[in-house]
């Protein structure tokens, strides 16, 4: 079990670090999993309450593995409501080669802030190995991508058919030094100047057996011009984990 205790800032997006999610030394169980959670509460002139819910689960057989993970967000001050917002992604690879899968995946978010009731993506394409030395490794996904997403703002719907390129890695910095990150590139297939470059950056260091260093940063920057999304987000954790 992982604890961990967390300084947050504000991004209310939703993006998935498919490397570090991915639970690896899965040769004994067909069948694992995990859940987070973190809970800050303040009190200053009024009462901030943050919750934040990870659960996850991965299924690998053979060449097949799924992969299911959610995450769910709720921010209030003094019983009202600032911001909720969540997401369940579920990802299917088949392996085709060593170094090349085959990848299909579909992702449901939704956020308050963003007057965004609903997001939906279906997307699939291959998924190939670059490198794969010792703790080492990088992967390049070009997937299609359908969005389906529903502003509230501006009383819209809209359909969308992009690319959804990402580069992914694990990579060993050194001892107990641990960098995962995923970069998303996300233009519009029939106009370019539409797109989305998304990303989480993680840094894990051990400072002991049972002992991190966390740290995670992710950002957003949307060029989709969709009304009430920001151009620009980000959020940054660091924490200490303790595993037992």
């Amino acid at each position: 079990m992982l604890i961990h205790c967390l300084l947050w800032l504000p991004c209310h997006a939703q993006i998935v670090n498919i490397e570090k999610e991915r639970i690896k030394n899965q040769e004994t169980k067909k069948l694992v999993g995990k859940i987070s959670a973190t809970l800050n509460i303040t009190q200053n002139k009024k009462l901030a309450v943050n919750a934040d819910l990870n659960p996850h689960l991965q299924y690998k057989y053979k060449k097949h593995l799924i992969l299911a993970m959610a995450q769910m967000e709720y921010l209030a001050v003094e019983k009202t409501s600032i911001n909720s917002g969540g997401f369940f992604h579920v990802r299917y690879n088949y392996a085709l080669t060593q170094k090349i899968k085959a990848e299909l995946f579909s992702q449901v978010q939704y956020n308050k802030i963003w007057n965004m009731p609903l997001r939906f993506l279906l997307g699939a394409g291959p998924r190939f190995k670059l490198m794969d030395i010792k703790l080492n490794r990088l992967y390049f996904g070009p997937l299609y991508l359908f969005e389906l997403q529903k502003v509230s703002a501006s009383n819209q719907t809209q359909y969308n058919h992009r690319l959804s390129a990402y580069l992914s890695w694990n990579v060993d910095l050194a001892k107990g030094v641990l960098c995962a990150g995923t970069v998303y590139y996300q233009p519009l297939l029939r106009d370019l100047s539409n797109y989305r470059i998304s990303g989480l950056c993680e840094l894990n260091i051990a400072l002991s057996p049972h002992f991190t260093f966390d740290n995670r940063f992710g950002f957003i920057y949307d060029q989709t011009q969709t009304i009430d999304i920001p151009v620009q987000t980000y959020r940054f954790t660091s924490g200490f984990g303790y595993t037992f």
